[in-house]
């Protein structure tokens, strides 16, 4: 015998009540805080990492390369720019990321082709993982 959960209806589709469950609560996020994740001046990001440095792609088109600047405070990045052609209302943008460790400022870097940003963000040597060797007794 197949027992669901209160409010839970299919039995066949088991996935739609999980779907319906998940725009449920964005709708009712975005009632509770208008706007949060939807600003028209966005930027989407991915952000890439492993033990020795990190990746951060920005679409940022309509932004010249000239107007973005990047910015690192420990481990923060962030990426704020002013589009040039604006055709909704949003004129600027900010978006900040917290890495799982601090940023070698000095040996990063950052480009912008064809609406791209390419930021290559590396950990400093000295707070990279070091594995330890285990020697019998």
């Amino acid at each position: 015998m197949f027992f669901s959960p209160v409010g839970f209806t299919s039995t066949r589709k088991p996935f739609r009540d999980l779907e319906r469950l998940v725009e449920d609560l964005a709708t009712s996020f975005h009632r509770a805080i208008p706007n949060a994740t939807t600003r028209s001046g966005d930027v989407p990001l991915n952000v890439w990492s492993n033990d020795q440095s990190a990746v951060i792609t920005a679409e940022v088109p309509g932004v010249e390369p000239a107007s973005i600047a990047v910015t690192v405070l420990g481990d923060a990045v962030t990426i704020s720019g002013k589009r040039t052609v604006v055709a909704d209302g949003a004129a600027s943008f900010t978006r900040t990321v917290h890495l799982p460790f601090r940023v070698d400022a000095e040996r990063s870097e950052a480009r912008c082709v064809d609406g791209v940003l390419n930021v290559a963000l590396h950990r400093p040597e000295t707070e990279r993982p070091r594995t330890i060797a285990v020697k019998a007794c």
